[in-house]
Parts: C-alpha cells; structure tokens; sequence
C-alpha cells in the first residue's frame, strides 16, 4: 500500500514532532522560511520594477514600525520611500534598518549615497566609517569611498580607494571612470582624459564615460582654436540613451554657445535647469545662453529690441534636439504621475 508522506510533513510540522522528528520539524521550518523570503523578495522585485513603490510601503511599513524585518525588507522599504521621493522617510528606513542589522553593508552603502545625493559628504564618510568598524571591505565599499573622498577634495585618498577598489575586482570601467573625475577635479585634464578613453574601451556603452570624454576635450580645447566636430555628436549620443541627463544637457549648451548658436543653447540650458533642479552652474549658462540668444534674434530683426518679443519666429530649432526634449519632459512627466 502506497502512503502519502504529506500528511506526515504536516503532522511533524504541527505537532513540532518527537525525538529525531523534532529535528526534522526545525529543518521543515527553516525550509519554509526560506521559501517565504524568497516569495516575499520576489514580490518586492515585481512590485519595484512596475514602479508600485505604494505596495511595498503598503506592506512593510507596518512591520516596520515593530521592528519585525528583515535586513533584505528594509531595503526594499527604503528603495520603495526613495522611489517615493520621499527621502527623508527613506534616511528613516535605512537608519533603523541599520540599527537592527548593523553589519548590513549594502544599506550602509545606500545611506551613503543618499547623503552625498543630498551633499551631506560628512554623514556619508560616517555611515562608511561606521560600516568599516563593522569589517566592511569590498570594491563597492571602496567606489563609495573614493566617491565621498573625491566630493570632499581629498583626491589622493579618493584614487588610493579606487585602486582597492580594483584590487577588490571592481569593474574596471568604474575605476577608470571614478579616477578620470578625480583628476580632472585636480585640473589634470590629460590623464583623466586617459582614464575616460580607458573606461570606453572596457564598455563602449558607458555614457557617462562618453559625456566626461567630450567634456574634458573641451577643456582641452586652446582658446581660438576649431572646436573638435565630434563633440556635440557625442552628447546627443549620450542624450539619445538619457535624455534626463542635465550634465549632458548642460555640457551641450556650452558646446553651442562656443559653435555661435545661442538660440539652441539656450534651450539645451532650459532643459538642464529642468532636470537638475536650477543647479547653480546651470542657471549662470542658462543666462549668458539667454542674453546672447537675445542679441543674435535682435541683430536679426526676429526680436523687437523694444517690444521684447519675437516677430518672425525665430530660426528653427533642430528637429532632433525638440525631440529629445519632448521625449525627456514626457518621461519625467511620467514619473511624476506614477508617485504617489
């Protein structure tokens, strides 16, 4: 006669077993737990991915406030508040998280990006000291390192983290990448541009590598010098891939502007003022775009200088720069609905 073990599972389960079935009843247990972290992981994944940041709050913020989460919760929940925008909230998350999982490195090394987003270098060097007393040593604990270093002009310390970051098995395109902002933070604009190229030549696709190359060619430039062709082509590469990038955006703006056309640098600068949040440097450019777009349409008789406005339109603005301009405002647009 053929028995089915289920029924007998579930008995040693329920009944926590006897003798060596207690064992087998911990094991049983152990199994299932595992099963539900896996489902509950799987879950928050699907639930990250389609932007249902709402859900996982929904979910874990009441287990939250009793402490009851795991470390991998927590940083689902943080993940969620920052989708959120709700950073503050998400610097909550991550403290308790750390509190009760003080040896969790990946949510020290969310927290340390979070502050340096936010300019605290300070905050962030202290999250990663306090993860290194907890024997942090990894390549991503090093580039974070090296990043909050680099922000505080601590270039030599910055390029030894990198290296042990490296050392670490870091991707190599990071690193070169990473020492390429820090030399060129230190003016040595040659060997960054080495570091730039290197990156490319470990990932072709590496569109901050492609921006910071064609950024430091242009510090290269001598003034009165032909500027290199190639230069506005590869930020429109880099915005055909991130139209929201502002550093690329703004990066354009200075390229027009040194090509004679103000008019499209100046809504190049538009764009980076939108998606960098008025960043300072931006909103200098965006004047000095403005002013000498205003000079140019006035000499041409397309701007009343006493009138201020325009009379015959203007000149056209490229097709492919209004394109990525919708695309990009339609994108942010987007993410805007999608918070809560």
């Amino acid at each position: 006669m053929k028995i089915s073990l289920l029924p007998l599972l579930l008995l040693l389960v329920l009944l926590g077993g006897c003798g060596s079935g207690a064992e087998g009843g911990a094991v049983v247990d152990a199994d299932a737990a595992n099963a539900g972290q896996r489902e509950t992981a799987e879950r928050m994944a699907r639930f990250m991915a389609g932007g249902q940041f709402d859900q996982i709050v929904a979910e874990l913020g009441p287990r939250a406030e009793v402490m009851d989460l795991d470390a991998e919760d927590w940083l689902w929940l943080a993940k969620a508040r920052l989708g959120q925008n709700e950073v503050p909230k998400a610097v909550s998350v991550l403290r308790k998280g750390l509190e009760a999982f003080p040896a969790d490195l990946e949510q020290s090394l969310v927290l340390s990006d979070v502050y340096q987003r936010l300019n605290l270098v300070s905050k962030a060097l202290e999250i990663l000291d306090d993860a290194a007393a907890e024997g942090a040593e990894s390549s991503a604990y090093q580039l974070s390192l090296g990043v909050a270093l680099g922000r505080q002009n601590r270039l030599k310390d910055a390029t030894l983290a990198f290296q042990r970051a490296a050392d670490l098995g870091a991707d190599l395109g990071d690193v070169e990448y990473n020492l390429g902002l820090i030399r060129a933070a230190g003016g040595d604009h040659e060997g960054a541009l080495g570091n730039f190229e290197a990156a490319l030549s470990y990932d072709l696709s590496n569109i901050h590598a492609k921006r910071e190359k064609a950024h430091t060619l242009l510090r290269l430039t001598v003034p009165g010098e032909e500027l290199d062709a190639g230069l506005l082509p590869m930020v429109e590469e880099v915005l055909e891939v991130a139209p929201q990038d502002w550093r690329a955006w703004r990066l354009g703006a200075e390229l027009l502007l040194l090509l004679g056309d103000p008019v499209a640098a100046q809504m190049y600068a538009t764009r980076a003022l939108e998606f960098s949040g008025n960043e300072a440097t931006v909103e200098a450019l965006y004047v000095q775009a403005a002013r000498a777009a205003k000079k140019q349409l006035e000499s041409e008789g397309i701007l009343d200088p006493d009138q201020g406005s325009r009379r015959r339109g203007g000149p056209p603005i490229p097709a492919s720069v209004r394109e990525r301009a919708k695309a990009a405002r339609k994108e942010a647009a987007k993410k805007q609905a999608d918070s809560p």
